[in-house]
């Protein structure tokens, strides 16, 4: 994986040298990018795992270069709102209802990344017509949604999807 957003303004993950699967191009220049990242649970949470820590590198390095909210779910003894290495931490709602606060949140950023690490996705898109979705694992039998339908990178991308990678 090559995550060298202050040198190309590109993120890139891929595997063992086969195409390129992933390819997030930032604003860089003269304006300041205003990101969101949505995951349930943010790095200081105490179930945080890896989709956590993917997050909290992404974020640290774009925060150098602009503003980043990472909203997630409240914390029983944790601040609503904390700044960790530049990412401001925004604690709202449960499992549940902070759904409904990405939504209210993603108006309110140029960019939107929806981490989906779970069965429901976030809708950020639905508000905020530059919305990510970071899938971090698809758990066998989980949701079918050919990679074609998803994918604007081209057939190549959406071919290895729908093969699944080992």
């Amino acid at each position: 994986m090559e995550i060298d957003l202050e040198r190309h303004g590109t993120l890139r993950g891929d595997r063992s040298n086969m195409s390129q699967l992933f390819c997030l191009h930032l604003p860089l220049g003269p304006m300041t990018l205003d990101l969101l990242m949505v995951n349930h649970r943010d790095p200081l949470h105490p179930k945080a795992g890896g989709a956590e820590q993917v997050l909290y590198e992404v974020g640290k390095r774009i925060a150098r270069m602009g503003r980043v909210t990472w909203l997630a779910e409240s914390v029983k003894g944790r601040k609503e709102r904390e700044v960790l290495e530049g990412i401001q931490i925004l604690r709202r709602g449960n499992g549940f209802t902070l759904h409904l606060h990405s939504i209210m949140e993603a108006r309110r950023h140029d960019v939107t990344i929806d981490s989906v690490a779970h069965a429901v996705p976030f809708f950020s898109h639905l508000v905020n017509e530059r919305t990510l979705a970071l899938v971090h694992h698809v758990a066998p039998g989980g949701v079918e949604v050919p990679a074609s339908t998803c994918s604007s990178s081209g057939p190549q991308v959406a071919r290895e999807a729908d093969q699944g990678l080992p």
